[in-house]
């Protein structure tokens, strides 16, 4: 099989930059100031101000479950208990770390189990806090394992290539983590530690040196020391796009590092800081919202937030977890915002008491255009939508 044409497919999803000129577009609602798109050094800024709030059913946008990839019991191969970092090849074939079983499994696209591979260790062909892969340049996987310390390459039919010391990676700063590869170069994150920004890296791996920094994106919270914070970001075709944490910003930058489209929500603000504390009781930190890179959806932008209903201060909270009082249990409210190609916000569905969407998490579109989500409810599985826009 070859991974160039699968990557051809998602590619033909990216959406190019035009140089537009200022304009005003009416919402669904008809409100024709709720949307401006603006061209200014070089960066194309899609600003939304209003929206249109749909339920799961009453929205232009529809999931037919086609396929689920993991059971509730036997064969015992084919149940996961955890599951991350979600690959779709070009014949359909489903990849996936099993977290909580330390192994690779790929799945046929009828949900039979392909291959297993790994078991817990430390040693080759095993896993220990593995928690992501990206595909690779040559028919292959590169595997975050060892908490980061360790990548390695498997291929498409299970076997273990190669393994790099990641720590030995010159310049590779902290928490440095594959994002994926653009002709045959590799992009990997780094994530921010105290005064330290997220870096976006290209990365020599025969070399293993970082070759140039790409972007650097300060947050706009400090981090006690020791502890990192990276951000959601997602390499389609020549654009790697990433979301903010505190506010709904949606950037996409060139292969090397030149900010050229921005989408935001200036109506939108219920993402909050993670909340930290340092103190007599040690330090802690924990995070309580979220919104992912957008994934390309039927030259559409999908972008899955969730956020607290009951929470104002982060910090407040962990601080009084930390000393052992009480505090309530978080409730949560989820969203999918779909933007069309030009970043005018369609509309959003509303999952209310929901970390997630009912669909589960949107992890990647595969060349076949379908949708795969994780999800744990009713037991961790992977599952394949085809999706119906109106």
């Amino acid at each position: 099989m070859n991974v160039s044409r699968c990557f051809m497919a998602r590619s033909l999803l990216c959406l190019l930059v035009v140089v537009l000129p200022l304009l005003a577009c009416g919402t669904d609602a008809g409100d024709t100031d709720a949307f401006t798109l603006d061209e200014r050094d070089g960066v194309a800024s899609a600003i939304n101000s209003a929206t249109t709030v749909w339920t799961p059913d009453d929205a232009p946008l529809q999931f037919e479950l086609e396929q689920t990839f993991g059971v509730a019991d036997a064969p015992e191969e084919a149940m996961l208990a955890g599951t991350s970092s979600v690959v779709v090849d070009d014949e359909g074939v489903v990849y996936l770390l099993d977290r909580g079983n330390h192994r690779l499994v790929a799945f046929n696209p009828d949900g039979t189990v392909r291959w297993s591979r790994g078991r817990e260790g430390e040693g080759p062909g095993e896993f220990q806090n593995a928690f992501g892969f990206v595909p690779g340049p040559a028919d292959d996987l590169l595997v975050v394992n060892q908490s980061g310390q360790r990548w390695e390459r498997w291929s498409y039919d299970g076997e273990l290539l190669e393994s790099y010391d990641a720590g030995r990676i010159e310049g590779g700063g902290f928490f440095l983590s594959p994002v994926g590869f653009h002709n045959g170069t590799l992009i990997a994150s780094s994530s921010a530690m105290g005064e330290e920004p997220v870096r976006v890296l290209q990365v020599d791996l025969d070399a293993l040196a970082v070759v140039d920094t790409l972007i650097e994106r300060p947050l706009d919270f400090e981090l006690p020391e020791f502890f990192g914070y990276g951000l959601s970001n997602r390499l389609e075709g020549d654009h790697l796009w990433m979301a903010d944490v505190t506010a709904y910003v949606l950037q996409a930058y060139t292969r090397d590092g030149q900010l050229v489209r921005q989408v935001e929500r200036t109506d939108e603000n219920r993402l909050l800081p993670p909340g930290i504390y340092t103190g007599d009781q040690g330090a802690r930190m924990s995070t309580f919202s979220g919104i992912s890179a957008p994934l390309f959806l039927h030259d559409h932008l999908l972008v899955h937030s969730y956020w607290p209903t009951n929470l104002t201060d982060p910090n407040a909270h962990v601080r009084r977890q930390a000393r052992d009082q009480d505090v309530p249990e978080i409730a949560y409210d989820a969203a999918l915002d779909l933007f069309t190609a030009e970043g005018q916000l369609r509309g959003r569905i509303h999952y209310e008491g929901m970390q997630t969407a009912a669909i589960g998490r949107p992890m990647t579109v595969g060349p076949d255009g379908k949708l795969y989500t994780t999800t744990a409810d009713p037991f961790p599985q992977v599952r394949r939508y085809a999706v119906r826009m109106d």
